[in-house]
């Protein structure tokens, strides 16, 4: 009887770990669709918004509207390089400088939305995983610096200079390394994205004003 007692222990007991097997492996299925699809969601929104831009754009503008976006995706091009070359092919400066700025949103969402498929890319691209670490230092020293309270202010300055390493894609990990909220991290790019937009717009053209 009491070996009874004991095999129908082990027999329950061995049920209730399928069961929870069972709906932690859901879990993760559902976790996955639902990564997958805020990605498949972004790109989409991308499609959509470079087909309209295309739309308002004549043929020669269109030619270096592409390429520059490409140019923007796949640094060193930053926004101090982008946008002159831009506004100086005859790119409307309102058309670019919104562009750049959904650009940068959807750079942001993509990592901040998307950690597994980063992780994936990191592990099978080695420039990238260089690029990686040396964000990661560049996080450490933040931290050792111990900013406090001015630590948010700082990481939305590093989002408006438009130096090298600067930029949505490395706001955003830094700013998710260091803790923030995701919806922190998109205002802070979003403000310091247009900061920065409008900073070097400005400054091109108070320099062909000169010129």
């Amino acid at each position: 009887m009491k070996k009874e007692k004991e095999n129908l222990k082990t027999k329950l007991q061995n049920i209730l770990n399928n069961v929870l097997d069972y709906w932690a492996e859901m879990e993760f299925n559902i976790f996955r669709v639902k990564q997958i699809s805020r990605f498949a969601l972004i790109l989409t929104i991308g499609a959509v918004f470079f087909i309209f831009m295309h739309s308002l754009l004549l043929p020669e503008q269109w030619k270096w509207y592409w390429k520059l976006v490409g140019a923007y995706f796949f640094p060193p091009a930053g926004k101090e390089t982008i946008i002159p070359l831009a506004l100086n092919r005859g790119i409307p400066e309102f058309i670019w400088g919104f562009s750049i700025w959904v650009f940068d949103l959807m750079m942001c969402a993509t990592v901040l939305t998307n950690w597994w498929l980063i992780a994936v890319i990191i592990k099978y691209i080695k420039p990238i995983d260089k690029r990686i670490t040396k964000l990661q230092k560049k996080t450490q020293s933040i931290k050792e610096k111990k900013y406090g309270i001015f630590l948010p202010a700082i990481l939305l300055l590093f989002m408006i200079i438009p130096f090298q390493g600067s930029g949505a894609i490395s706001t955003a990990f830094i700013g998710t390394w260091l803790g923030f909220r995701p919806r922190d991290i998109l205002i802070m790019v979003a403000i310091g994205s247009l900061i920065s937009i409008i900073f070097v717009m400005i400054a091109y053209l108070n320099i062909l004003d000169l010129l």
